[in-house]
This record gives C-alpha cells, sequence and structure tokens, in this order.
C-alpha cells in the first residue's frame, strides 16, 4: 500500500565496497549511514520510516542518532544498541577481525565459502534456520556474494568497532519498535534490556515475533508482517496520504537559471490521476543493423539469417503533453505476423483510439478488454469534436495480433506513467495484484550463445542460454554443451538451453543421454526440447531433465498442462514470457497467475530495439523471485539503438541492468528521438483517414486530436541529456 525503498548497503548485494583505496570505511558503520542519506537526497526523499534488520537496524540506530527529525518512526529487527564494555569490545574486535582474515583466503567458489556459511548459520541464535525448507535459498543467496566483501563487511561493522547507539533507545524522540524472535534468546535478553532502559518515555515498544529466531524475515514473515504493519500504519502514513518529499538543494536550469517552481497542487496531482486521453498515435518505421547475422531455430529457421531488425516505433501522445512509445518488431517465424500486417493493424485501430481514456488498470489486466469496451459518455463526445470515424464505438476484440497489441500496450503504460509523473516499473508495481510484489532497482540478465557458438568467454553472467537443435546431430550439440557446461562450472555459472522445438522426443532424449552425466549442478532446464509440447512430461521422466514453456505458451499447452495429471507438471522448472509474442504483460500476468512459486518466471525479448527491452526490463522488475536472470539479453547482437544512451549503457560487464538508467534513456527519448539515423526518411504524414503509403516507409500519423498531433511531427532542436532529464522531470503537461 506504501512505497518501499529496500537498500543494498555497501558491501552486500549488488552495492560495491567503494572505489579502489576507500577501504573498511565505505562498508563501516559511517559509510553505511551516509550511503543511506545520500540516496534520500538523490531520491529527493524526505521524512521516511526506517526498516532494518540485525546489522540494518543498527544503522538504523545510527541514522535515527545523526537525523531524528528525517524519520517518521523506525523498526529495529534483532539488531544489537552496541557493546559498552570496553574489554569486551576489543575482545570482539579481535575474533572478528581473525574471522574476516579468513574470509580473505577464501575464493567466491571456493568450497570454503559455503562451509562458512553453513558454519555462520548454524550459531545457535539462528534457532532451527538450517532444518527448514527455504535454508538452501537462502544460502544460495549467500553464496553469491564475494568473501572478501563479507569480511571487509564483518571487520568494518564489528560491535568491537560501533560506537553505541544506548542513547536512541534511552533519550528517543522518535518512535521506536524493537523486535526479536521469541526463540531467540540473545537478543530476547537484548529486547528486555531496550524495555527496561527506555522506561516510561511511551516512544519505545518492544515486542516478539512468534516462531521465530534471530532470521526473523525468513522463518516467520507472516507474524513479523503482522506486528510491524500495525506500527507503521500509526506512525509512517502521512495524514495527507502521500509521500514527503525533501525540498530542492540547489541545481537548477541548464542555462543556470533558477528552476521553476512546482506549485503544491501540481505536487498532489500525480496520485490523482487515473487516467490520459490520447490526442494522437504517429507510426515511425525504422531500420536497425545487427551486429552480426543472426541464424534463427523453430520457426524462423526457413527465413535465413537476419542482418537487420526493421519494425514500427508506435507514438502515443496524451491530451495533456505526455507521451508514450511502444515498438513492434515480428521476428519472422516467431509472431505469426509479418511486419505489413502489424502495420495494417495499427493503421487501422489507430484513429479509432483518439479520444480514448487509458485507465490505470492496463497496467495489471492488459489493453485487449479495454479496446472493446463500451466507450463513457465524455470518450463519445471527445471522439465527435476531434472528428474520428464512428465516435463513440470500440474496436472488435480481436482486430489487433499480440505483436501490435504489445506495441500499443507499451506506448500506453509510458503514456500513463509520464502523466503521473512517475517510473513506469513504478507504474506497474503500484498497481501489481499481489502486495508481495515491488519493482527492483536492478535486475539480472542471462547471457546468450547462439546456434554453433562453442565458448560462453568473456561473458560474465552469471546464467547463460545456449541455443541448441537445428545442427549436425544432437550427438554434436550434446559435445558442444559439455564444453560449455564444463566453462560454466569453473567460473560458478549456470546454463539454460533453448531448442526452439527443433526436435522430436527421440532426438531429445539422445541429446541428454549424449551429455553423459554431471550436467544437474550446472544446467538449469531446456526450453522446448521437443516438437509437441505434450511431450514434453515423457521427455521429463525418461531424462531427469527440467523443462520451460516458451513458444508453446502461445499454442495454449500451459492450460492443457495444468488441466492434465499433476505427475505431468512435475518437470515444470520455467515459463519463458515473450510480451511482445504473447500480446503484452497482461496475458503474461494470467499465466504467472496459474502456476505456483516453485515455477520460475523468466521475462524475454526477440531482438527487438532499447525501446521494447527498456518496456520488458520495467515489467521484469515486478517479477517475484530472488536472483532470477531474465532472457533480455539479446541487445548484444544490434549494431545500433533507437534510445539514446543505448540500452547496452544501462548494463553491467556481469549481466546487471540499471532500471532507471535505461527508464530514463526511454522517457529522454521524446527530445531525441526524429535524431536517430535509423529512422526510415519521411516519405508522408497523414491525417485521420488517410491511405498509407505504399511500404509503410517514414512516419504515418494514423489518429490526430485537435491542436495536438501535429506537434509532434516538428522539427526538435538538439538538446542535451541533462536538459532532456530537467524537462522530463520538471516541466508540468
Amino acid at each position: 500500500r506504501h512505497p518501499v525503498l529496500v537498500v543494498d548497503l555497501p558491501g552486500h548485494g549488488r552495492s560495491a565496497s567503494g572505489p579502489p583505496g576507500v577501504g573498511l570505511s565505505s562498508v563501516g558503520p559511517g559509510g553505511s549511514v551516509a550511503a543511506v542519506e545520500d540516496l534520500l537526497d538523490k531520491l529527493g526523499i524526505g521524512r521516511c520510516a526506517l526498516v532494518g534488520y540485525s546489522l540494518g537496524g543498527r544503522i538504523a540506530l545510527s541514522l535515527l542518532r545523526r537525523r531524528p527529525d528525517r524519520y517518521l518512526c523506525a523498526a529495529v529487527l534483532g539488531g544489537h544498541p552496541g557493546l559498552e564494555d570496553m574489554a569486551e569490545r576489543a575482545r570482539r574486535h579481535r575474533d572478528d577481525a581473525r574471522a574476516a582474515e579468513r574470509l580473505r583466503s577464501l575464493a567466491r567458489k571456493d568450497p570454503g565459502w559455503e562451509a562458512w556459511l553453513r558454519e555462520w548459520y548454524a550459531q545457535p541464535l539462528f534457532g532451527s534456520l538450517r532444518d527448514s525448507e527455504g535454508f538452501e535459498q537462502v544460502l544460495a543467496r549467500r553464496r553469491r556474494g564475494d568473501p572478501q566483501l563479507a569480511a571487509d563487511v564483518l571487520e568494518g561493522h564489528s560491535p568491537g568497532r560501533v560506537p553505541s547507539m544506548w542513547g536512541v533507545v534511552e533519550k528517543p524522540t522518535t518512535p521506536l519498535l524493537y523486535l526479536h524472535g521469541d526463540a531467540d534468546a540473545k537478543y530476547t535478553a537484548v529486547a528486555e534490556e531496550v524495555r527496561r532502559r527506555a522506561g516510561a518515555s511511551g516512544l519505545v515498544e518492544v515486542a516478539a515475533v512468534a516462531g521465530s529466531a534471530h532470521a526473523v524475515i525468513e522463518q516467520a514473515p507472516t507474524a513479523l508482517l503482522g506486528v510491524l504493519a500495525p506500527f507503521l500504519e500509526r506512525h509512517a502514513v502521512q495524514q495527507e496520504g502521500a509521500p514527503t518529499r525533501a525540498p530542492s538543494t540547489g541545481g537548477g536550469n541548464p542555462d543556470g537559471s533558477a528552476p521553476q517552481k512546482i506549485p503544491e497542487w501540481w505536487r498532489a496531482a500525480p496520485g490523482e490521476r487515473e487516467q490520459a486521453m490520447i490526442a494522437s498515435i504517429i507510426l515511425h518505421s525504422y531500420r536497425v543493423p545487427l551486429a552480426s547475422p543472426l541464424s534463427l531455430g523453430g520457426g524462423g529457421a526457413s527465413t535465413g539469417p537476419l542482418s537487420e531488425r526493421e519494425g514500427i516505433v508506435v507514438e502515443v501522445t496524451g491530451t495533456c503533453g505526455g507521451v508514450g512509445f511502444g515498438e513492434c518488431c515480428p521476428l519472422p517465424g516467431f509472431h505469426g505476423q509479418t511486419l505489413d500486417q502489424v502495420r495494417a493493424e495499427l493503421e487501422k485501430a489507430g484513429p479509432r483510439l483518439t479520444g480514448r481514456l487509458v485507465p490505470v488498470e492496463i497496467a495489471v489486466t492488459g489493453i485487449r478488454d479495454w479496446l472493446s469496451a463500451p466507450l463513457s459518455e465524455i470518450e463519445s463526445f471527445t471522439q465527435w469534436q476531434f472528428d474520428v470515424p464512428s465516435p463513440g464505438t470500440s474496436l472488435p476484440r480481436d482486430s489487433l495480433g499480440a505483436c501490435a497489441m504489445a506495441g500499443l500496450e507499451m506506448a500506453m503504460l509510458q503514456l500513463l506513467a509520464s502523466t503521473r509523473l512517475v517510473p513506469l516499473s513504478g507504474l506497474l508495481a503500484t498497481h501489481i495484484p499481489s502486495p508481495k510484489l515491488t519493482a527492483r532497482s536492478h535486475i539480472a540478465l542471462n547471457g546468450l550463445a547462439a546456434r554453433g557458438e562453442t565458448s560462453t568467454k568473456g561473458q560474465g553472467y552469471s546464467v547463460v542460454k545456449v541455443k541448441v537443435g537445428g545442427g549436425e546431430s544432437p550427438k554434436a550439440d550434446a559435445e558442444n554443451v559439455r564444453r560449455i557446461v564444463e566453462e560454466a562450472r569453473g567460473r560458478g555459472a549456470r546454463v539454460r538451453l533453448d531448442a526452439n522445438q527443433a526436435w522430436t522426443l527421440v532426438e531429445a532424449v539422445e541429446f541428454v543421454e549424449s551429455l553423459g552425466g554431471g550436467w544437474e549442478d550446472v544446467i538449469e532446464y531446456i526450453e522446448e526440447a521437443v516438437q509437441d509440447p505434450g511431450s514434453l512430461p515423457q521427455f521429463f521422466r525418461s531424462t531427469g531433465m527440467r523443462f520451460a514453456l516458451d513458444e508453446s505458451l502461445g499454442q495454449g499447452y500451459l492450460d492443457k498442462l495444468l488441466a492434465g495429471p499433476a505427475e505431468d507438471r512435475k518437470g515444470l522448472a520455467a515459463l519463458v514470457l515473450k510480451p511482445t509474442v504473447l500480446g503484452g504483460i497482461g496475458p503474461c500476468r494470467r499465466m504467472m497467475g496459474a502456476v505456483g512459486p516453485d515455477v520460475q518466471v523468466v521475462v524475454t525479448s526477440a531482438f527487438e530495439t532499447g525501446i521494447a527491452l527498456t518496456h520488458l526490463v520495467a515489467f521484469a522488475s515486478t517479477v517475484p523471485g530472488d536472483g532470477v536472470a531474465h532472457g533480455l539479453g539479446t541487445f548484444d547482437r544490434l549494431g545500433g539503438d533507437l534510445i539514446s544512451p543505448p540500452f547496452a549503457a544501462s548494463v553491467s560487464s556481469d549481466g546487471v541492468v540499471d532500471v532507471s538508467a535505461c527508464e530514463k534513456s526511454l522517457d529522454n527519448l521524446r527530445f531525441n528521438f526524429k535524431r536517430s539515423p535509423y529512422l526510415k526518411k519521411a516519405v508522408d504524414s497523414q491525417g485521420v483517414g488517410a491511405a498509407p503509403a505504399s511500404g509503410g516507409g517514414g512516419s504515418s500519423i494514423v489518429g490526430v486530436g485537435v491542436g495536438v498531433g501535429g506537434g509532434s511531427e516538428q522539427a526538435t532542436p538538439a538538446i542535451s541529456a541533462e536538459e532532456a532529464d530537467f524537462l522530463s522531470r520538471y516541466t508540468p503537461c
């Protein structure tokens, strides 16, 4: 119900310990506190609530001590306020330094790293965590970490180095909740001391979480929420129902002048604007070269290698000035439609969408139902005023194929996000059906080894997808995969296989048998191993290799699998969702809801440009599952991009996408789009109802409202990225 910012502290997760030479201070308490405060400042977050677990609880207490006025309240989950006895502090500092030294002798893939982690969780304060069903997942997450960073954190945050925070407890100025597991003897004693020292201040509450030792989040999440949520509701929810924003700390316009003052009514408005009205829809044609010829398997094999990607950019402008971009780029043999068919559908539908109100619910349901829904009176009146053909009538339900549907949906989602002044991922996360889902700031990608490639070296990705099938023989494919598996094992990576329905059941079984043993710890699954999806359960029973569904999702096989015997579903490892093939995020969300949490969900692309990839990244950031690597690594096959900076600039060397960075490039497209060298030269600009030019080249206006549509076709002056970012954030529509 409320925005939550989940932070990787320095030395944890994807947050490095700092540049070379920084040393322990960057991962120590001072560096971590400064990092959190700096992040809040950069995001413009003023007063907020703090929740910290264990070490995070100590950081929360440090933040309270530095700036008690900045925080509405704080909850500390099993965090120690600090050691006060000097001899005890010295002993703890010495012990942690020794443990850190041991960690520094380990490599990430050293078996000693896992052994160290198992010893860590064998401590009495973790209770029965090691025996729980989720322990192996906890261990897997921690194992992906770097023991060198863990050593820095352990020594830098040693209670022997951290100043005592008991003063925050004894003289509180901010509501504080101290929580501990009822089976955690050590922190139960600390909690009693917190209760004693807080006295009758009335600002400090102490509570136990039933059924948990120290790892309260892992062991008793429901019980924890039952205690934590009421506290946050009492102290963190603003009376006006809106988040508090920090005041501007300087900056200004690119020309050095003072920034325009944003009136208070405007700051509150985004939460109230639930819809956006369409003013114009413009289609732009593009061609982007591939870095090297691409050979397709499965249904695209007969088309031969591709040397470029050709598609359509859908630009939708709202009556308030918001803009959204989507992309239609059918992949031969996979989408079931040609580019000309997609263009014809959009040119026919576009004029009838002018004046339509786009509801925010499409972030959950997709646009299929909305397109065919009856129009409201205001929509009908607006269409009559805009001279729309057949005003007041909706589109037939099946008037758009999956590719056109997905591209149009992308543009409308970005239009909504720009109208509401929220990031695209924030729009999708705010309106997802489950409160457990959030938008991540970064997502991981899998690397891609195309058919015939015999090595994945040079790819720092932790997961690599290898294309198989369509080659010389299943045995030849198996020989190649064996080399890749050994290479991946050596650097601690995992492998996914994708046959694109290239094999018969006999050939698929032959492939796995030719692999021999020893692949089970490296290969996660194989996508579409057989031509007939109905043979997948038998494939699993014959080989033990789990399978994933991709092309067969569009063939309706998931419904058949779920309706069949439970035994047939045992081998299902993942759903590989291609929104651009399935018709947008609505069908994808329905498929996600139909399978259980044990089935991994992977969002994938079909060699689109950065426009579609950014939309897919925003969607993937809301998909449940820790550590899932999504199949969006096709960007490195492109020889150019439509967004600037290109999508590749938002991806780290180990395949992690900065969601905010690529969203910013997409938002800036409204200022930079017309200068793209990959757009076809415009040959025509047409109004409502005009016939398209032969071949569909250039840009065509297929739906125009009064006084709005033509503006998007005017030449755009050169503008810097900084100026574009400023305008996109501070210019009200």
